[in-house]
């Protein structure tokens, strides 16, 4: 998730104070000119909340350690940012008096990136999106009954024959266009950022950023209401500072991104237990050339893209097909003003295991959960 343990104090200050000016940047000239660059500093003893702003002579952003120990880099800008809004507002309105989370600070926020919520003892991104489970199984709205349904219609099984695996794969989608149908697109949570929505950073950090992972991302982006984007993260491990890895940022609704967020480790699961069911033969080309098992994983990410392209063209579909992204693009707009946009492509070098993944990736089994034995009901009736 791109948390980090160990890490070189130069090199962490120096991408603090350039995460610190990535978002100071998107101020107004006439405003940055009026903002001197802070001290930044992780305080082991900070308890009770996650960071802090020490203004006036002191020119201090105060961050809780274990932001960078315990979490991913994405949460501790998240945290950051939210505190260089109270620097701005102090320096932009000395004096000010109103509430220190009232409509100035709310308007810094919106100007700087900022997540208003990223404070005190509010859950962090991650702890939004991914460790709240309790709040699902004792879930009593409709789309938290929804959210539990999907997830548990999309448990990965080995065993599952090919029918059963597209069955629930298309099971849980209609669920979705069923619910769209009826609520129409409806973000959740008072922890979300603008409008709604979220962004967080999915699997590891990587050097490289390949035709297999840009499918994997394009893969979510197209069928799961979400935006990708791969993201710079600093190498903290790195000997001199501006050294960069990158991460799959994705944004979306709480729900979508949970939704989405399984379905990639799923997916990613899958593909090295597909590997190894391979013939003795292919799975030692596979195993014996890097471009060969990337032919592979290709292979698989494209068949599965492909199986859900036909599943697509069913008419119960049709409320998942034409779903409005806009608020969702917006979102993904101020989250990234700066985006670029590229392509890629991958060349074949081993045509026999492109086309052995492919056919796993039609096979990808998704499987329905259990219900308690003797009810009728099960997971696949939307009753919300």
């Amino acid at each position: 998730m791109g948390m980090f343990h160990s890490y070189s104090p130069s090199v962490l200050s120096s991408a603090l104070r350039a995460e610190w000016q990535m978002a100071v940047n998107r101020l107004p000239a006439c405003q940055r000119e009026r903002l001197p660059p802070p001290l930044i500093v992780l305080n082991p003893e900070l308890t009770g909340k996650w960071g802090q702003w020490r203004g006036g002579q002191v020119q201090c952003i105060e961050l809780q350690e274990s932001l960078l120990t315990r979490h991913p880099w994405y949460a501790l800008v998240d945290v950051l940012r939210h505190e260089t809004a109270h620097q701005v507002v102090e320096a932009l309105h000395p004096g000010l008096e109103e509430p220190p989370h009232g409509p100035r600070f709310q308007e810094a926020c919106l100007l700087l990136g900022a997540r208003p919520q990223a404070s005190g003892t509010y859950p962090l991104l991650d702890q939004v999106v991914y460790f709240e489970e309790e709040e699902e199984e004792g879930a009593v709205t409709p789309q938290a009954r929804l959210l539990v349904k999907i997830r548990k219609l999309l448990s990965l099984s080995s065993s599952a024959n090919e029918a059963e695996a597209e069955a629930a794969l298309l099971k849980a989608r209609e669920l979705e266009a069923r619910f769209l149908e009826q609520y129409g697109e409806s973000p959740q949570g008072t922890e979300a950022g603008r409008e709604g929505y979220l962004t967080v950073g999915l699997g590891p950090l990587v050097r490289q950023v390949c035709y297999r992972e840009n499918l994997f991302g394009s893969l979510l982006q197209e069928f799961f209401r979400v935006r990708v984007l791969w993201n710079y993260v600093p190498d903290l491990e790195a000997s001199a500072p501006g050294k960069y890895l990158k991460q799959l940022y994705v944004c979306g609704t709480r729900r979508d991104l949970k939704i989405a967020a399984y379905v990639y480790d799923c997916l990613a699961a899958y593909m090295k237990q597909a590997l190894y069911q391979l013939s003795p033969g292919m799975l030692g080309k596979a195993l014996g050339s890097v471009r060969a098992r990337r032919d592979f994983e290709i292979g698989v990410l494209t068949g599965f893209r492909n199986a859900l392209r036909e599943q697509d063209q069913r008419p119960e579909m049709r409320a998942l097909v034409q779903i409005d992204r806009t608020r969702l693009e917006e979102h993904f707009r101020w989250a990234f003003p700066r985006r670029r946009t590229t392509t890629n492509s991958a060349s074949v070098s081993a045509p026999e295991l492109r086309a052995e993944g492919e056919a796993a990736g039609r096979r990808f089994h998704l499987k329905p959960g259990v219900e308690a034995p003797g009810t009728r009901q099960g997971l696949l009736h939307l009753n919300p």
